[in-house]
This record gives C-alpha cells, structure tokens and sequence, in this order.
C-alpha cells in the first residue's frame, strides 16, 4: 500500500451525530473516522478523471448486494478496488502512533483484560469456541490511566513482550497533538446561496473545527489496484497515478477543507506478532 502523509491547509471539520441547530454546535473536532479518509479518496479519484484521454479504462462495478443484481444492473460504479487505512496522527512525518488496544487499561504495556483460567465454562453461555471469560486484574475505576494512542515503538513492544514499561513520550490523548477552534458564521440559504432570503435568513451558527499542531500530519495507507487501468509509470495503482509521484490537493471532511496528499517512502509500518499463552493466542497486525 502506499503511504500518504496528509498536511492540512487549514482547520478541519469532522461532524460527529450531534446536530447543530438552536443552540448546539456543530462537533466537528472529532478525529476522522476511516470512512471519511476512504470517502475523500474516492472523491479524489472521481475528480481526477484518471480515464479522460480515453487512453485508459477503468473497471466498473454493477451497484447492488452482492450475489443479488438486477438483471438491468449496469457497470457504472468506479474505483471500487480502494481500500485505506487510517487515519494515524504522525508526528514530524515519522513517528506514527495507533489506538491503544483496550486490553491496555493503565498506563503500563501491562494487558489488563486477561482470559480467566479458573472459570467454569461448564456453566458459561460461552458460544464455541470460546472457553474463557475475560476479568480485569485491576480494581474498579471512574477512569482509565491509558491514553488513546501508542507510538509504533510500544506497540510492537505490547505485542513482542507484554509487561514493558512505557514512556510518557510514546503515549498521547487527542489533545496532545490536535485543538479545538470555536467559529462563529451566518447561515446560508442552499437554495438561494445567500444569507437574507428563505428560512437561513437572519441565523448564526457556532462550530468547532479542528486544528492539528505544528509538525503533525494525518497518516494513511491506501492503494486501488484496477486490473484494466495499465499506465506506463504508475502500473494498475490508481492512487499512484492519482499523486502522480509528487504532491496532490484533496477535499477531506466537511466544508470543502484542503489537504495536501504528499506520497513518501514506505516506511515499516507493520506491526505483527503472535503471542501464545496456556490459555489463549494472539495475531494482530496493521495493514
């Protein structure tokens, strides 16, 4: 997969569920969730027009379930091969970190969350193969001491050796690296395109955008190999022909926000590992 920094231009707006009318703000300082990086490279791709010289084609995709097309289903849908990962804060275009995994619940690479060996599973509701129960070796807590992500660094370290300590520079929430602007705007009517006709007349609105610090970008992986798409440079990758090899403008998130799409060097990105106990195994893995 190719790996993609994402270095916005500006504050960046991602709407959670919450809606934004009266007097509500619009939460848009939520980090992204996949779908929405997913959803702006397939925008991409689209506006691209990658086949337009007519010296390519593109496979197209029926719409519909699969296995339950329509007789008359046509093959209108592109870019249907692109899958994404992501995205990851990274820091100085380097350092990538990824979410704790939830059987981390302090601040140690200690796992919490642990198969209990003692457990009767005669009388469990346990569907097979499942044979344990899980129990918390810690005390109750209103809050947890982990925080949200870990640098690759600890977590190949959780999933090579558990029971490692962790330093406080390899563990961050949110707000470490990314801040929440409030805005104040004047609504606009969609149909007129203004502010003083139809019902946005006269209405504000107040909005939280996010910003991410200074030398931190949003980390992706992404490729859409295309079986009938053949180029000289960039073979059957439409997301290498998209970037071209250099640097490329795309809309992410809400509000027609900019961010510059720059293709570096793969970098080890993997993290695998398979961890095998008396009671339990263990595979986990980015890709």
């Amino acid at each position: 997969m190719n790996t993609i920094l994402l270095q916005p231009t500006d504050v960046l707006f991602f709407r959670d569920g919450r809606p934004m009318t009266g007097s509500l703000a619009g939460h848009g300082a939520a980090w992204p969730l996949p779908n929405v990086i997913n959803a702006a490279f397939h925008a991409a791709l689209h506006r691209a027009q990658l086949d337009a010289d007519g010296s390519q084609r593109l496979h197209t995709h029926r719409r519909g379930a699969r296995g339950a097309y329509a007789e008359d289903a046509r093959r209108d849908r592109k870019f249907g091969s692109l899958i994404t990962a992501g995205p990851f804060p990274v820091k100085d275009g380097s350092t990538w970190f990824f979410p704790r995994p939830h059987d981390l619940q302090d601040a140690t690479l200690q796992p919490a969350l642990l198969p209990a060996d003692s457990f009767d599973s005669v009388h469990s509701s346990l569907h097979d193969p499942l044979e344990y129960a899980v129990a918390n070796r810690l005390p109750p807590a209103k809050e947890s001491g982990a925080k949200g992500w870990l640098a690759q660094a600890a977590y190949q370290r959780y999933l090579d050796s558990p029971g490692l300590t962790l330093r406080a520079d390899e563990s961050l929430n949110d707000a470490d690296f990314a801040d929440t602007e409030h805005t104040i705007g004047v609504a606009i009517d969609p149909g007129s395109g203004t502010t003083g006709q139809g019902e946005a007349a006269g209405k504000m609105y107040s909005a939280h955008y996010l910003r991410l610090r200074e030398a931190w970008q949003l980390g992706v992986c992404a490729v859409a190999e295309d079986k009938e798409f053949n180029h000289h440079q960039h073979g059957t990758d439409l997301v290498k022909a998209l970037l071209n090899g250099g640097q490329h403008q795309i809309i992410v998130g809400g509000q027609q926000r900019i961010c510059s799409a720059l293709r570096v060097a793969d970098l080890p990105l993997l993290c695998r590992a398979e961890r095998q106990t008396a009671s339990t195994s263990r595979t986990a893995g980015f890709w």
